[in-house]
């Protein structure tokens, strides 16, 4: 487990400067279940021990034992898969689907959620404590389909890079506290739905920055 641990943190526990080393760490406490309190057998299987850091991050991160609804989520012997909100791949076993809408996430939205890249959905609207910037790190889900962080606490601006979602069709940022320039989204070639309103945006969406 700590080299697996290593690889998703970059040495990070090796850093005496890190974020790791503080009591209050969302990514301590993460890092702490996965050592003492995931019991589920992974038998080698590197994607599902990242894929379970990642999700105890994202409950850490966001206050999860003060969540509307958790059922499962950190139960050391399930597999993740059967965690509440969390939607996988059978065949694979990766997570396609993360949908928490609605459920009083409280915290920044942690940039290690890039390394999901099997994700089609990601919802989690509805959560107006969910705060901070996007992580950039978020335009690595190459995969994704439907992004939804509406009616949230979302800050700073929409990272250029959102313009390389090639199989995006749903992004729904409307009514956070978002402003700055929309980066050009004209190329988005699958979008369907784009509801940006009730933000601080300047510009146009295809205009050129």
């Amino acid at each position: 487990k700590m080299s697996g641990l290593y690889s998703i943190t970059n040495d990070k526990l090796l850093d005496e400067d890190s974020e790791l080393l503080s009591e209050t760490s969302s990514r301590l406490k993460a890092a702490e279940w996965i050592l003492k309190n995931d019991t589920y057998e992974h038998v080698g299987d590197s994607k599902s021990f990242i894929q379970r850091y990642v999700l105890a991050l994202l409950f850490f991160s966001t206050n999860g034992s003060r969540w509307k609804t958790r059922n499962g989520f950190l139960n050391g012997q399930l597999h993740e898969c059967n965690w509440y909100g969390i939607v996988c791949d059978h065949n694979h076993g990766v997570v396609t689907e993360i949908k928490l809408p609605n459920n009083n996430l409280n915290g920044p939205l942690v940039h290690e959620i890039g390394v999901l890249s099997a994700l089609r959905v990601l919802d989690l609207s509805s959560n107006k404590q969910l705060v901070g910037a996007i992580p950039t790190e978020i335009s690595d889900l190459w995969s994704l389909r439907v992004l939804n962080f509406e009616d949230s606490g979302l800050l700073g601006t929409i990272p250029q890079e959102f313009k390389n979602f090639r199989n995006l069709e749903q992004l729904k940022m409307k009514n956070n506290h978002l402003q700055g320039k929309i980066p050009i989204l004209g190329n988005l070639n699958k979008l369907e739905i784009l509801d940006l309103s009730s933000n601080k945006f300047t510009g146009s969406i295809l205009e050129d920055t």
